[in-house]
C-alpha cells in the first residue's frame, strides 16, 4: 500500500520507507515562513483526508523533541529518557506557530522519523516505542 504525508496544504506520496526517511529529513532543513525547522506531518493511506491519517508528528528541532501521536486510540509515543518540554511547531504556514506542551512532546526527533519510517514500511502503529495515552492534569 502507499502511503502520503500530509503538511500545511501539501499532500505527498510515500512509496517506501527510504522516500519517508528522505521526506523528513527535507522538512528538517527547510526553513518555514516562520523562520523555524518545526513542521506538523500527518501519514495515512495515500489519497487519505487528514482526520482520517492515523499517525500525527509534530517535529520541533530548535527543541529537540516530537510529539508523535496514534490518533485512532489517543496514545502519544513516549521515550521514558526524554525531558519532557513544550515545543513550537509550524501547522499552518499562514498561522502563528502552535505550542504542543509537554505532555505531548515526549519523543526525541530521530525515534519520530523513525516512527514514522516504521508506519510507512508497515502501514500499522510502529512496535519498538512505548504507547501510553495523554497525561491528565
Amino acid at each position: 500500500m502507499t502511503h502520503s504525508v500530509r503538511w500545511d496544504i501539501n499532500q505527498e506520496p510515500l512509496a517506501s520507507a527510504e522516500e519517508a526517511a528522505a521526506f523528513i529529513d527535507e522538512q528538517l532543513a527547510m526553513v518555514n515562513p516562520h523562520g523555524t525547522h518545526s513542521v506538523t506531518l500527518w501519514f495515512g493511506p495515500e489519497g487519505a483526508k487528514r482526520r482520517d491519517m492515523p499517525l500525527r508528528i509534530d517535529l520541533d528541532p530548535e527543541a529537540g523533541a516530537a510529539a508523535v501521536r496514534w490518533v485512532p486510540e489517543g496514545l502519544i509515543a513516549v521515550d521514558p529518557d526524554l525531558e519532557p518540554r513544550d515545543i513550537t511547531v509550524c501547522q499552518s504556514s499562514d498561522r502563528p506557530l502552535v505550542i504542543i506542551p509537554a505532555a505531548l512532546a515526549r519523543t526525541g526527533i530521530e525515534t519520530a522519523r523513525q516512527i514514522a519510517i516504521d508506519y510507512v514500511r508497515t502501514g500499522q502503529r510502529p512496535d519498538g516505542i512505548e504507547w501510553w495515552p495523554p497525561a491528565t492534569d
